[in-house]
C-alpha cells in the first residue's frame, strides 16, 4: 500500500479542490479526556493523492492519545507535552486564553493545538511549535527532509507546508504558525 501524497500548491482553487477530495478520506477517532482511552475506526481511507512530487505524510503509529492544557496570556508561555511544545512569545495573545495540545491516536506523526471557544483561533504575532518524533523508528526518519503540513481538521488534507527545522539528534522539529490547527510531519 503506498503512503499519501502532500500536494505542493499554495492557491485557493487547489486548496477548494483538495478539500473536496478529502470527504471520502475521514479518520474517525474519539477520546475521553479524562481516561486518554482513545477509540479508532478500524482500517482508515488513506488521504487521496492529491498531486504529484508531493512528500509522504509520515506513518508512525500509536493507540494512545496524550493531552496537556493551559492558560496563556499577554505575558506569552509554553505549553509542553513531553518532547512536544508550544512557545507564546509575549504580546502573542491578548487575553488569557486556555490552550490545549493534543498528539492523536493515529497512524501520522501529528499534533493538534487549539484555544478553547475559538475554532479559528490567530495570534498577533507567530508562535514556535516543536513536534517530538521520537516514537517513529529512527530507519523509517534518517536521512529524509522532514517537513510540517498544516492540516484540514478531522480529514487530515494537507492544506500548507509550514516547513520546519528538523533537528535528528533530539528526533525534534521546530517550525513556526501565525495560528493554531493540526500538523502532520511529512518525508
Amino acid at each position: 500500500m503506498s503512503r499519501p501524497k502532500l500536494p505542493r500548491f499554495r492557491g485557493l482553487t487547489a486548496t477548494l479542490g483538495a478539500l473536496a477530495l478529502a470527504g471520502s478520506a475521514l479518520l474517525v477517532s474519539c477520546s475521553d479526556a479524562s481516561t486518554g482511552a482513545t477509540t479508532s475506526a478500524s482500517a482508515a481511507a488513506p488521504a487521496p493523492l492529491l498531486g504529484n512530487g508531493g512528500a509522504d505524510l509520515l506513518e508512525c503509529p500509536t493507540n494512545t492519545t496524550q493531552s496537556t492544557t493551559g492558560i496563556i496570556g499577554p505575558l506569552g508561555g509554553v505549553l509542553s507535552l513531553g518532547g512536544f511544545a508550544v512557545n507564546i512569545p509575549a504580546e502573542a495573545v491578548s487575553s488569557l486564553t486556555t490552550f490545549t495540545l493534543t498528539v492523536p491516536a493515529g497512524r501520522y506523526m501529528k499534533v493538534d493545538v487549539t484555544a478553547l471557544g475559538i475554532e479559528h483561533f490567530v495570534f498577533q504575532q507567530p508562535v514556535t511549535v516543536t513536534v517530538d518524533y521520537s516514537r517513529c523508528p529512527a530507519g523509517v526518519t534518517d536521512g529524509k527532509a522532514l517537513s510540517v503540513w498544516y492540516v484540514a481538521p478531522v480529514t487530515d488534507t494537507p492544506l500548507e507546508n509550514m516547513g520546519g527545522v528538523n533537528d535528528p539528534a533530539a528526533r525534534t522539529i521546530t517550525f513556526s504558525t501565525p495560528h493554531l490547527s493540526g500538523y502532520i510531519i511529512a518525508d
